[in-house]
């Protein structure tokens, strides 16, 4: 790739809120060794094959991918609500929070929030 490496290209997605959760596989000719496999690990990648590739190697590491990244989502989600209500809970609105704060960087514009928790919500509901 003209200008720029897979490795800069994957910190470049890993670091972008908006697609920091897309799964990276690497793909390459330059062999196995364990300096470039180390590499792409702390660049954010996902997962390492090598050239040549078969068709059973590529679709194995994309379906396994894919799943994790399926498994990691449903545990967020179990960890997103709340277990009384099933309502939203903590981690759904810290990371409300985190995009909401990143927008307002952007553009410039103030936030304010405010967040409480009401002891005894089980013996309500």
């Amino acid at each position: 790739m003209p200008g720029i490496d897979g490795f800069e290209t994957c910190r470049r997605i890993t670091s972008n809120p908006a697609t920091a959760d897309i799964p990276v596989i690497f793909m390459t000719a330059q062999g196995r060794s364990n300096e470039v496999l180390a590499q792409a690990i702390e660049a954010g990648g996902t997962d390492y094959l090598t050239k040549p590739l078969t068709r059973v190697d590529v679709l194995t590491r994309v379906r396994n991918t894919i799943q994790q990244r399926v498994e990691s989502l449903w545990l967020k989600q179990l960890d997103t609500d709340d277990k009384v209500t099933g309502l939203p809970g903590r981690n759904y609105f810290k990371s409300r929070l985190e995009e909401e704060l990143a927008e307002c960087g952007r553009f410039g514009t103030p936030i304010s929030v405010v967040i409480s928790d009401r002891d005894g919500l089980g013996q309500i509901c």
